[in-house]
């Protein structure tokens, strides 16, 4: 009896002091809320999770007057989805890692490739699902914006056909704990989940009492109830450790949901990070400033351009005048003693500044340092004449240096992310399972803004065999440079299907019957030669 009470105990006190943590984050995550509050206000207001709003019902915007922030955060999305994970390509490709490759023979590593190619082909199907096509986009809103994207990858127990759930999180809901390597060693969530949809999320959810009795009348299922979202990580066992809790103010905290994952179900894109901080500024609060700035100069231009439609009058009156019935707005009447002269005009206008032409050159400035930092640069149209393999190089490096040390951590989010999909479905059994660990297995991001980062050693590459073929000429070359290896290298490295180039095996195949045909080719000759000699040397009878 008293060993029960003690786990009993026990384990309140660890649901307690796991909820208390998930506040404290929380408030700490609360400390950016004004300012990100402003941020979402001025450049993503249909997605502010700050918003005093009723549920499904439309932002007003009654602040918000110039909409360049707004659109180059949208484009920028846009061109993340489309430049980092292209939904109509295959964005992915899974390889053996550097001790397998040292261990294995290059036949060995071929084909090793051919079954990987496969399990990689049944991954991609998953990213080019509606479902994450949205989530994802909707993280990188987030990130633009906040500096955190963050989106959840659960398994779809429902679902053979969508076998994973992707759900992005609200900046409001999410908060993050760092551990003492500095990286993020906690996730804390928030959500408002109604009761009926608990067991659909999480169908090994155990409802308590209060839960149950909610199920049994409508209006209560539908109402939301918060919950503690909890993932942490295990550092005795390095699995992640997801817990769901159901708390009541003044009882236990309710443990719904306890899992464990060799991979961490969140899936985190920064876009910065302040040291000491779990979080770091994101593009759009880095530019705030010129926002801020932009938009009040432009509510100035429309105040200026509606007075100087519609105008302002003196009013002649002979009264004294009252200031509180004054009213400095177009179409507005002061009451003055004179218009002017001994008596004056009964009704005369007033002259206001009419011409604001110095704003359009201030608000240029603005605009364009607010694209610059969004990185809403439009490169100049690939269409025209054919380009040369240093243009392409060119252009790939002008989408790198727009998101800077951004694509580097954005690719180590989607490596992750590949892991936690491939876990997964190896824990369903749609593919075998694997462990992705950069050392037996990696994974190569081959997007395009990943390739540009990979470009430079093409291109050098490149450089010395142009050099080489203008120095020595083809066959020296041929000598120096394995053509054969390096032609291979550039096409993974390009992100070339692995189907599209040869195998050791095909290739010393094909190379055996250019072979046999050069011999076919020089006997066929030599034959010709010996009948041709022949017929020379025969005497006329």
């Amino acid at each position: 009896m008293a060993q029960a009470a003690t786990a009993e105990k026990s384990q309140y006190s660890e649901a307690s002091e796991i909820c208390w943590r998930g506040d404290e984050a929380h408030n700490r995550r609360q400390l950016w809320r004004s300012i990100l509050q402003e941020a979402y206000e001025m450049a993503c207001p249909w997605r502010n999770p700050y918003a005093e709003v009723t549920d499904g019902g439309p932002i007003p915007m009654p602040n918000l007057f110039d909409s360049t922030a707004m659109i180059s955060t949208f484009r920028t999305a846009n061109r993340l989805l489309t430049d980092l994970v292209p939904p109509d390509q295959s964005w992915v490709e899974i390889k053996p890692g550097p001790v397998l490759s040292m261990r294995m023979s290059k036949a060995q590593e071929a084909e090793l490739a051919k079954t990987l190619f496969q399990i990689q082909q049944i991954i991609v199907m998953v990213f080019k699902s509606d479902k994450f096509i949205n989530s994802i986009w909707e993280a990188f809103l987030d990130m633009l914006v906040s500096g955190l994207g963050a989106m959840l990858v659960l398994e779809n127990v429902h679902n053979d056909t969508e076998p994973l759930i992707f759900i992005t999180a609200s900046q409001a809901e999410i908060s993050v704990e760092d551990g003492p390597d500095g990286a993020p060693a906690a996730i804390f969530r928030r959500p408002r989940v109604k009761p009926r949809n608990i067991k659909r999320l999480w169908p090994t959810a155990k409802l308590n009492d209060e839960l149950l009795e909610m199920l049994k009348d409508n209006k209560k299922s539908n109402k939301a109830v918060e919950l503690m979202e909890v993932t942490e990580l295990d550092h005795k066992s390095g699995k992640w450790v997801y817990r769901v809790f159901y708390r009541k103010k003044g009882d236990d905290p309710h443990q719904l949901v306890m899992q464990e994952h060799d991979t961490c179900p969140w899936i985190l894109f920064p876009w910065s990070k302040i040291p000491g901080c779990e979080y770091g500024p994101g593009p759009v609060l880095l530019s705030l400033p010129d926002i801020r700035t932009a938009n009040k100069v432009v509510e100035f231009q429309l105040k200026n351009a509606a007075l100087a439609l519609a105008g302002m009058y003196l009013v002649q009156d002979d009264g004294v005048v009252n200031p509180d019935t004054i009213q400095i707005i177009p179409g507005g009447m002061i009451p003055v003693k004179s218009t002017g002269g001994s008596m004056g005009a009964s009704m005369t206008p007033l002259p206001v500044g009419r011409d604001f032409d110095l704003s359009q050159f201030i608000l240029a400035d603005l605009r364009t340092g607010i694209r610059q930092s969004l990185s809403d640069q439009s490169l100049p149209p690939a269409d025209g004449t054919r380009r040369s393999a240093t243009e392409i190089i060119e252009r790939m490096r002008v989408l790198t240096s727009d998101f800077g040390g951004a694509v580097g951590r954005l690719t180590s989010a989607l490596v992750a992310l590949v892991r936690r999909v491939a876990d997964v479905l190896g824990r369903r059994g749609m593919i075998p399972k694997v462990k992705i660990d950069n050392f037996a297995l990696r994974v190569q991001v081959n997007s395009p803004l990943a390739q540009a980062q990979q470009l430079s050693l093409v291109e050098k590459v490149v450089r010395w065999i142009e050099i080489c073929q203008t120095i020595g000429g083809p066959q020296l070359t041929a000598l120096v440079a394995k053509l054969e290896e390096i032609l291979v290298w550039i096409g993974g490295q390009i992100g070339v299907p692995n189907d599209l180039i040869r195998d050791v095996t095909e290739r010393a195949a094909e190379r055996k019957k250019m072979e046999d045909m050069a011999a076919m080719q020089a006997a066929a000759g030599m034959d010709t030669a010996q009948a041709a000699g022949g017929m020379g040397g025969m005497q006329p009878a």
